[in-house]
């Protein structure tokens, strides 16, 4: 799950994560990654059945929903980037409880909370860390739940891939104390995959090689 990266911009079928992935541990690894997406989207996704089931076929044969993160996803939480305000999430201020809020379409209500949140976003009520550490055990919660009857516990792994900020890390040792499993790539393959080497012509998103690079290295961390 994740955005574009997981998704595969500028990469054909064979290149992509999930497709490496799956041909390296002959296993079937579905890709639910979204152009321009955030942990929102992954979320929606799995607190709505009838959308996953669609898009999963063996939910008892699923060990791990791995969701890569760059640290654009902190903007995007805040944003919802001219489209459709959906899905869209109310948190209460304490950064506890999180819950879907139905939302309708309104194309001016959507530019001006672009404006607003990608310009104004240092507000008071910014705390991306807490925003994105809320998402990531509400995710894991729903995992628990849309795969409950798996022959073992189905795991989260947060896959850090970009994070030149470096604010997710304040959040790792609470995400941990859940259960969810932090692995940072720039640990994980001791390679810079952001130089130009790893990244496609827009000089961003990872290659084919870049997912070389990490595929062998995340199986054996998972003992895939």
């Amino acid at each position: 799950m994740g955005c574009s990266f997981t998704y595969g911009n500028g990469l054909n079928y064979n290149e992509i994560f999930s497709t490496q992935l799956s041909d390296y541990i002959h296993h079937p690894v579905y890709n639910l990654g979204l152009d321009g997406a955030c942990i929102k989207e992954s979320l929606y996704i799995m607190r709505h059945p009838e959308i996953l089931n669609q898009l999963v076929q063996n939910k008892n044969q699923i060990n791990y929903v791995i969701y890569t993160f760059i640290d654009q996803h902190f903007q995007r939480l805040y944003s919802d980037m001219c489209r459709k305000p959906e899905p869209n999430f109310t948190a209460d201020k304490n950064y506890t409880y999180l819950k879907y809020k139905e939302t309708k379409f309104s194309f001016y209500r959507s530019l001006t909370y672009y404006y607003i949140n990608n310009y104004f976003a240092f507000s008071i009520n910014y705390n991306p860390v807490k925003l994105f550490n809320l998402y990531v055990k509400e995710l894991n919660r729903e995992i628990k739940k849309q795969f409950k009857n798996n022959n073992k516990e189905t795991k989260l792994v947060l896959l850090i891939y970009r994070n030149d900020n470096n604010l997710i890390e304040q959040g790792f040792d609470e995400l941990k104390q859940n259960g969810i499993i932090v692995i940072d790539i720039k640990n994980l393959v001791k390679e810079d995959l952001t130089n130009l080497e790893y990244t496609t012509n827009d000089k961003f998103h990872p290659n084919a090689k870049a997912w070389q690079v990490i595929v062998p290295a995340l199986a054996k961390e998972l003992n895939l």
